[in-house]
């Protein structure tokens, strides 16, 4: 991104590739076919608000997922030593003495793309555009990395990259005043619980200094057996990524009107243009 002058797109160049580059390397996939996942899992984010636009990337990513796991057990069969990573290690995993099928891995790796790719991607981009709307914020960071842990608590609070989701209750429920039947869609909206005023102090203002206490009940990444199971790599990245900004761009400042992501499920900027 440097290499590009004294301004860029930071979701194109920094924010998007990331955390994709971070999956290939965690799930031992081998770096010559980064390009078509990343393809693949843009059109299936895409997917989400066009499900047409999902299908086919849907059917190839399967396949190679089939492919995939099926050379790894082969090898492991035959004495081999398959490529290490995280897809081996589920290749090869058993429960109750049987391997996981082809079909739940399929699910698994689907998941790990899409939920694990656009929304650090979006943490990211959130907490940047929060902390370079107002420069002093910025300078705080650059000035003091300790205080990025926090900086991302708030930013999952106040702009959660999932803003809800739908579920199902399988017994009829009061929530509130309101009678719910059983077997009714019911859409948890994760980013309302954030601004709850009796949770969280002056609940709709960004607070680099908020209490981590109070933060720690924050939903951006669900709750109890929801609760999202890569919430610890998503903050590591978003640390790495913050740090590395600071340290490189202290000068960075929003260049541009910003915009957001098309899935109406999801908040993040899809375009974030800067300068230093």
């Amino acid at each position: 991104m440097a290499a590009s002058g004294n301004s860029g797109e930071l979701h194109d160049a920094f924010a998007c590739p990331l955390p994709i580059l971070g999956f290939i390397d965690l799930m031992g996939v081998p770096h010559a076919d980064r390009d078509q996942i990343k393809a693949w899992a843009d059109q299936l984010v895409l997917g989400l608000s066009e499900p047409a636009a999902a299908l086919q990337p849907t059917m190839e990513i399967k396949q190679y997922i089939n492919r995939a796991v099926s050379e790894r057990r082969h090898a492991a069969d035959s004495g081999g030593t398959p490529t290490p990573g995280l897809l081996t290690e589920y290749s090869l995993r058993t429960i109750d003495g049987e391997r996981i099928t082809l079909i739940e891995m399929e699910s698994m790796v689907l998941q790990l793309l899409v939920a694990g790719h656009e929304t650090t991607t979006s943490l990211i981009t959130n907490l940047m555009w929060r902390l370079l709307e107002e420069p002093s914020r910025w300078a705080r960071i650059v000035g003091d990395h300790s205080l990025i842990p926090n900086a991302i608590e708030e930013s999952l609070r106040f702009d959660p990259p999932v803003l809800g989701l739908f579920r199902t209750n399988e017994h009829a429920a009061t929530i509130g005043d309101v009678e719910v039947p059983e077997k009714t869609k019911v859409m948890v909206m994760y980013a309302s619980a954030n601004r709850d005023p009796s949770a969280f102090s002056h609940p709709d203002e960004f607070d680099l200094d908020r209490d981590p206490m109070e933060l720690k009940r924050h939903y951006g990444f669900g709750w109890g057996i929801h609760h999202c199971l890569g919430a610890p790599i998503a903050r590591q990245t978003a640390r790495i990524a913050i740090e590395t900004l600071a340290t490189h761009f202290p000068t960075m400042r929003l260049d541009g009107p910003t915009e957001r992501l098309g899935a109406a499920i999801l908040w993040g900027r899809r375009k974030l243009p800067v300068a230093w």
